[in-house]
């Protein structure tokens, strides 16, 4: 019984001491484990700390690098960056802007072009019935007819008899009477560019201005006028322009009351600018000659293709049997050329203006 006994304690003791060996290492193991980690945050903690001394030595020398750098250096590096800065801007800003094209110098007609047409009917006298109807019948095409018309009577019977043989004068007599008009003195660029610019009569640059028994020049003028485009051809003076003329003219008794402007006024003011006037004999040939040499010719005209009762032209040019003529009264007639055959046997004297 003891035997069997002994044999059980020396049975139960062996586990024992087995238990007691494994939890041994298993400590040792832990322990071990234990100092590796330590080991290797030791090494990590070292890192670091020399990392951030090499951080602080590299600040340091930058800090030490700024402070031993001349500021005139720190300025131009600045404005660099800043220049750099302001062309990324510019660059930034340019993409996408459509450049806008120049305005367009506006061109500033003559009034003939303003106001010319592409016809008008031959001049035709008429009474003041007559004068009505015509404007009537023209009235339903024209709005500032039909406004001129019903209020007939703030206008002369002159200047609605003028209109009813000339479409073309409506802007003239339309503003007759409006004070606040705007009217631009001198040549236009279009006109100092032509050789023989047209000057009508009713040209508001000086057709207000009054000439005659109680009238214009715009109705009464055309002497004073041809005689002003005769002077600026030959003599390129902008300031002898019909206004003025004109009002030489009347100051120095050039006009006759009832009847018109005096013949003479031509060859007296033409010679007071070195120019030769004379008046020879009527005839295809003479005025074809005077032309062909470079002269001018001013017509007095009698009823026929420019006028119903007297009225004078200017003609500047002939060329293949056709003679230019400017006419201060039409732009369409003035715009057309003409054979002698068709206007020859209506004039009453010729003077013809040579340099």
């Amino acid at each position: 019984m003891e035997e069997n006994t002994q044999n059980v304690e020396k049975q139960s003791g062996k586990p024992s001491l087995v238990v007691i060996g494994a939890i041994g290492v298993a400590v040792v193991f832990v322990i071990l484990l234990i100092l590796w980690f330590a080991g290797r945050n030791d090494r990590a903690v070292q890192e670091a700390e020399g990392n951030a001394q090499v951080e602080a030595g590299d600040n340091a020398a930058d800090i030490e690098s700024a402070e031993n750098t001349p500021a005139t250096d720190m300025i131009v590096q600045e404005s660099a960056d800043n220049n750099k800065h302001g062309e990324d801007e510019q660059a930034d800003v340019s993409v996408g802007v459509v450049v806008q094209p120049e305005p367009e110098t506006e061109v500033i007609l003559s009034y003939p072009d303003k106001v010319g047409l592409d016809f008008v009917e031959m001049p035709a006298r008429g009474e003041l019935p007559e004068v009505f109807t015509k404007l009537e019948e023209m009235a339903l095409e024209n709005e500032d007819i039909a406004y001129i018309l019903e209020n007939k009577d703030d206008y002369s019977e002159y200047l609605l008899g003028a209109l009813a043989a000339n479409p073309e004068m409506t802007d003239f007599v339309l503003n007759y009477n409006n004070e606040e008009r705007e009217i631009v003195p001198g040549l236009t660029e279009q006109e100092k560019e032509e050789d023989f610019p047209l000057f009508l009569q009713w040209d508001p640059r000086w057709g207000y201005e009054p000439y005659g028994d109680e009238n214009c020049v715009g109705i009464a003028g055309c002497g004073p006028v041809c005689l002003s485009m005769v002077l600026y051809y030959m003599t390129g003076d902008e300031t002898l322009l019909p206004d003025v003329i004109s009002e030489y003219s009347m100051e120095n008794d050039y006009y006759m009351y009832g009847t018109g402007t005096k013949w003479t006024l031509f060859e007296g003011v033409g010679k007071l600018y070195g120019l030769t006037v004379t008046q020879p004999d009527i005839s295809k040939d003479v005025m074809t000659q005077a032309l062909e040499s470079g002269n001018l010719i001013i017509c007095s005209m009698g009823p026929g293709v420019f006028t119903s009762t007297g009225h004078f032209v200017v003609f500047y040019g002939y060329e293949d049997g056709m003679f230019y003529v400017n006419d201060p009264n039409c732009v369409y007639r003035s715009r057309r050329t003409w054979e002698y055959e068709e206007f020859g046997s209506q004039i009453k004297r010729i003077w013809v203006f040579e340099k």
